[in-house]
């Protein structure tokens, strides 16, 4: 299939689904969107013991693929629940994550996006939250995903937050 997907981009670039980097990225985002999928629209969802046997699978393949690092997204804060209360249950799902991919030499990168404009209630929205998760974790392998567009929304001063978090960036 991947074979005949390619073309040309509106700017002059080629493209093909072959891409090993395009193909990794694809199988990783993969494993949030089959499972949140599955969870809305199957017919047996999964409990959390299956949803996690799922996610260390996930792990097993992503190392077989060479993906370096996942993005564990925090979600939206539900109606009526504290963002302490969310924060706190995303820090231990994010240390059990760390632990399963840390198996397999992957680093779990935390993103906080903005609230203002594109993703309302989105549950961590700030570096300050992300530095806070990550020390709370306190796992080798979990890493900032330092989004340029997301945080000069929400905080701007971007090259001093780079330099003050360099060692705990794993991507920008």
């Amino acid at each position: 299939v991947h074979e005949r997907v390619r073309g040309v981009t509106s700017d002059g670039v080629l493209y093909s689904a072959n891409d090993p980097h395009l193909l990794r990225w694809v199988h990783v985002a993969e494993i949030d969107s089959f499972l949140a999928a599955h969870q809305r629209f199957g017919l047996d969802p999964l409990d959390q013991h299956d949803r996690d046997a799922y996610v260390a699978d996930t792990a097993k393949i992503a190392r077989a693929l060479g993906v370096p690092r996942v993005h564990v997204m925090a979600g939206l804060q539900p109606p009526g629940v504290p963002l302490a209360d969310c924060l706190d249950t995303y820090v231990s799902n994010i240390c059990w994550a760390a632990d399963q991919f840390g198996e397999a030499g992957i680093d779990v990168m935390l993103e906080p996006i903005n609230t203002k404009v594109d993703v309302p209630g989105y549950v961590m929205h700030s570096t300050a939250d992300a530095v806070d998760c990550m020390r709370r974790a306190s796992r080798p392998n979990i890493r900032l995903q330092y989004d340029v567009y997301h945080m000069q929304r929400m905080e701007g001063n971007l090259i001093h937050t780079m330099r003050r978090l360099q060692d705990r960036i794993g991507h920008v």
